[in-house]
């Protein structure tokens, strides 16, 4: 008895157009969702008491703005298949792999976002004690800051995307060397307000840099696409 498997139909021009646009968007809108989502989030460097009542007087404000930064985490994710058409011969593995430390370490950190962003806002209201408690364990239990551990990948693997946006030589060197700064100033960023934003930005503006760029390369590939194909095209008549 054999299985016969179903007809898969090519992927289309169309299609893989609006698959590379839809990635670059996604970059851009990842980097505006993570620095403006830390801008409105509650900063947590100060003590339990202090960062509960300020989120509960923030509270809309604040759980906004962590669950902002954890999409824009996500969106980053597969932003970077648009980063990486980017750099096709000349630092080409170096960028696979930094995509992937940069990719684990991001959707780790966009994890925790959600989740303190989600817990902390849902007991404020009513359990003040129980989320000053809470916020005192995550310095001494592991395990709740966990996805926070994941941070040196989301550097380590965006400054390797920098040096090979430097070493392709595709997008202008400022890009590339501001992917290098945004990333090494991710570790000195507090958990949220202006400090954050600031440190972050340089990081934000490198990625939505990168997601124009590369939108603007697949709108020109896409063009060129069009053109070849009415250039090949017979004469009507023949």
């Amino acid at each position: 008895m054999t299985t016969s498997l179903p007809a898969v139909s090519g992927t289309t021009a169309s299609d893989l157009t609006a698959r590379n646009r839809l990635s670059a968007i996604a970059l851009a809108a990842g980097g505006v969702g993570i620095v403006v989502g830390h801008l409105l989030t509650v900063p947590s460097d100060q003590p339990a008491a202090a960062y509960v009542a300020q989120l509960a007087a923030h509270r809309v404000t604040g759980t906004i703005g962590g669950l902002l930064t954890a999409i824009g985490a996500f969106l980053v994710v597969p932003g970077l298949a648009a980063l990486l058409r980017l750099i096709r011969e000349r630092g080409a593995r170096l960028a696979t792999a930094g995509a992937i430390l940069a990719g684990v370490g991001i959707t780790a950190l966009g994890t925790g976002d959600a989740m303190i962003s989600l817990v902390m806002g849902g007991l404020v209201p009513d359990h003040q004690d129980l989320a000053a408690s809470l916020f005192t364990l995550s310095d001494s239990v592991p395990l709740i800051g966990l996805p926070f551990a994941f941070a040196p990948l989301f550097v380590l693997g965006t400054v390797l995307l920098g040096i090979a946006l430097l070493r392709a030589r595709t997008v202008p060197a400022w890009i590339g060397g501001l992917t290098i700064l945004g990333a090494l100033t991710v570790p000195f960023s507090t958990a949220g307000g202006v400090r954050a934003f600031l440190t972050l930005l340089p990081l934000g503006v490198a990625f939505v840099a990168l997601g124009i760029t590369a939108f603007s390369v697949d709108q020109a590939a896409a063009v060129l696409s069009s053109r070849r194909k009415l250039s090949t095209r017979p004469p009507m008549g023949q």
